[in-house]
């Protein structure tokens, strides 16, 4: 089994062709060759013409898919814009309701310890010394979870920065929140 490529010679028809290989609209002549009855040499003005009217259809055809192009782009930039606004808001929904349960937290625990404090005043057994520190520290923890003892100025922005791949496009399932869509 011979591993070269075949060999091929190419012989003459005597017949030329000429061919616009351009994508141009329907019904617009692309080929000219020689016939029985006229020879491409004779065809020369109707080729001439067929090539001014192919220019003008190739033109035409260009602007259409540049038109389209640019009605996509602007499509694609007003879907991302929403996509971009959509995940903005997401994000900032997120955070609203993981400070509030934070929050919450921290309130329910500081709770807990004003009833442990009610409790510690009607029993004389316990130490109130030792069961001061454990109060303390256990309202620090709560400090430490509270997200109003932060810096406030960090909960209230509505400043979102989006990564910079962000495409609006999500392959994952997104978590239901609070807020219908």
């Amino acid at each position: 089994m011979s591993l070269r490529s075949p060999q091929f010679e190419w012989t003459s028809t005597g017949e030329l062709t000429f061919q616009i290989e351009v994508r141009m609209d329907y019904g617009e002549r692309k080929n000219w060759k020689d016939t029985k009855t006229a020879r491409l040499e004779k065809k020369l003005s109707s080729i001439l013409a067929g090539l001014s009217s192919a220019s003008v259809s190739i033109k035409a055809l260009r602007e259409k898919e540049e038109a389209r192009e640019r009605e996509w782009a602007e499509d694609e930039r007003r879907r991302l814009e929403r996509a971009r606004n959509s995940e903005t808001q997401r994000r900032l929904r997120s955070n609203l309701v993981k400070h509030t349960e934070r929050w919450e937290r921290a309130e329910r625990l500081r709770a807990f310890i004003k009833g442990v404090e009610n409790r510690l005043k009607s029993t004389p057994l316990v130490d109130q010394e030792m069961a001061q520190v454990w109060i303390d520290w256990a309202r620090k923890q709560a400090d430490l979870l509270d997200p109003l003892q932060e810096n406030l100025a960090l909960i209230t922005t509505l400043d979102v920065q989006l990564e910079s791949w962000f495409s609006g496009s999500h392959y994952g399932q997104v978590e239901k929140g609070w807020w219908p869509e």
